[in-house]
């Protein structure tokens, strides 16, 4: 990809003919939606992962009479949360992936690093347990990796 400017004030950015080159501005705007999408979707699940390690699970006694863990009432929001994260990262990185068929740019990924960096400050606030603890790192991890597999990926 050509780095070539268009004059004083724009150093350093790419012009408009090396953006054509690189498939148009759908491939831009699928960028960026993927990164959106990436980062509100850590976010929310790692958000929902903090919030189950602290509300715990309630347990009651099922119709076969075994004892059972269920989401307690004060915690259906950061079961929603989660879930709805699961479900939207999971699109994004497959959105992601068929982006990579068309063009060769890891940037995207990006997106699961700064909804695990967002989430990490969110949930560091309200201080930091053992559960939250062991959530951000499992989250932080996971982002890293996913944005190192996709970095190898582009570049192959």
């Amino acid at each position: 990809m050509s780095r070539a400017t268009t004059g004083a004030g724009t150093a350093g950015l790419p012009s408009k003919e090396s953006r054509r080159d690189e498939g148009g501005s759908w491939l831009a705007i699928s960028g960026w939606i993927i990164v959106l999408a990436q980062a509100g979707g850590a976010f929310l699940a790692l958000w929902g992962l903090a919030e189950g390690s602290r509300t715990g699970c309630e347990y009651y006694i099922n119709s076969q009479g075994r004892h059972t863990c269920g989401v307690p009432e004060k915690g259906e929001l950061g079961f929603a949360a989660f879930m709805i994260g699961i479900f939207l990262w999971v699109f994004a990185v497959a959105g992601l992936r068929v982006r990579l068929l068309f063009a060769p740019a890891w940037w995207p990924a990006l997106g699961t690093t700064v909804g695990a960096l967002v989430a990490l400050v969110v949930v560091g606030i309200h201080g930091l347990t053992s559960g939250f603890a062991i959530t951000l790192s499992v989250g932080s991890v996971s982002a890293a990796i996913v944005l190192w597999g996709f970095r190898r990926i582009a570049i192959k």
